[in-house]
């Protein structure tokens, strides 16, 4: 059984062309790669969203099936603080989402990381290789799955679901590009694949790979 549905291609294609068109077209016209200089200290949060795709091996209680390269909704968080001029040690947080309406039942699978991360930024800050960076990191994962028995057209209406929560551990690699549009604030599209390792009943392992667009605020 199938219980990872999948979303129209176009329609998310088309909504993340429009959001890169609009921030292109909103930045002011000037030769430099970047408007400002990458200079990194103290503190950095980060907020993101974009897409995903999924592989998960589930557990014995459903026959250990593993499905294709599923796709979903990714947002991410991140908070952090640079040691350093070159590394910033922080806090990351991925999570892959889809959801599909069966009958009249509604059903959703999420995988969440929650984790540490060491980011390494290799590149000059006064050039164009200032944008780049490189994480790796560990920590939890939280996998779910969940049902609305009495959804209409796939939403659930009634407030009633019942789920099954199953954590393990997750480990993340992955990096990106940030351009600075102002001293405090850079727009970033960010790569990162993340693996689980949950080894429960319902869920054996899975691999999610997002790619979001975002906004990385130093402070």
């Amino acid at each position: 059984m199938d219980f990872f549905p999948r979303w129209g291609a176009g329609a998310r294609t088309a909504c993340l062309l429009g959001c890169i068109a609009l921030f292109l077209f909103a930045l002011p016209a000037k030769p430099a790669f970047a408007l400002y200089d990458h200079v990194r200290d103290g503190w950095v949060a980060s907020i993101g969203v974009g897409f995903s795709k999924a592989k998960i091996t589930a557990g014995s209680t459903l026959n250990r099936f593993e499905t294709g390269w599923e796709e979903g909704t990714t947002p991410r968080f991140g908070l952090g603080h640079m040691i350093g001029k070159r590394v910033m040690l922080g806090y990351e947080q991925f999570q892959w989402v889809d959801e599909q309406g069966y009958g009249d039942a509604s059903v959703r699978i999420s995988m969440q990381t929650f984790g540490a991360a060491l980011t390494y930024f290799p590149g000059n800050p006064k050039s164009e290789t200032g944008g780049i960076y490189l994480r790796a990191g560990a920590g939890l994962s939280i996998a779910r799955l969940a049902v609305s028995p009495h959804a209409i057209g796939g939403v659930d209406s009634t407030h009633t679901e019942d789920h099954v929560d199953e954590g393990g551990t997750a480990y993340m690699v992955g990096g990106g590009y940030e351009f600075r549009v102002s001293k405090p604030c850079a727009v970033a599209l960010d790569i990162t694949a993340n693996y689980h390792t949950v080894g429960k009943e319902f869920f054996d392992k899975a691999w999610f790979i997002p790619v979001t667009f975002g906004l990385n605020w130093y402070f």
